[in-house]
């Protein structure tokens, strides 16, 4: 039982050191340039979270599953999905998901990022998580 609590300490002192980078890194857009690999990915609109999500490959999720197709055709991205439906078509949602500010924490491995993921989407519930 030691060892649990012991590892716990060590998951909450990444989770702020994570919490810490995502809030304070500079938003950027969906067509600038992405990290490859673990993460957590935010994107906001007038300053409030709108979609939290995580991946074990921020650049692939981003680039290719979310902005280039809105998710892939049996199995589109819930944000992608709820973006057409809320604006007609592709590309009317990708240029509202261009307009929206993006925030990303790379982490060290998925487990992690499941985690934040679920604590900020607990603490913000962005529109498009519900």
């Amino acid at each position: 039982m030691h060892g649990l609590l012991e590892e716990f300490k060590s998951l909450v002192k990444k989770l702020e050191a994570y919490l810490n980078s995502l809030l304070e890194a500079e938003p950027q857009s969906i067509t600038d340039q992405v990290p490859v690999g673990p993460g957590v990915y935010v994107f906001e609109e007038n300053g409030r979270f709108i979609y939290i999500g995580h991946t074990r490959d921020l650049n692939r999720r981003l680039k290719h599953d979310l902005w280039g197709s809105m998710g892939q055709p049996d199995q589109p991205h819930t944000l992608g999905r709820k973006l057409i439906e809320r604006f007609g078509d592709k590309e009317k949602a990708r240029a509202y998901l261009k307009n929206c500010r993006l925030r990303i924490c790379r982490t060290e491995n998925e487990r992690e990022a499941v985690i934040l993921e679920q604590i900020l989407i607990y603490l913000t519930k962005p529109e498009y998580n519900k």
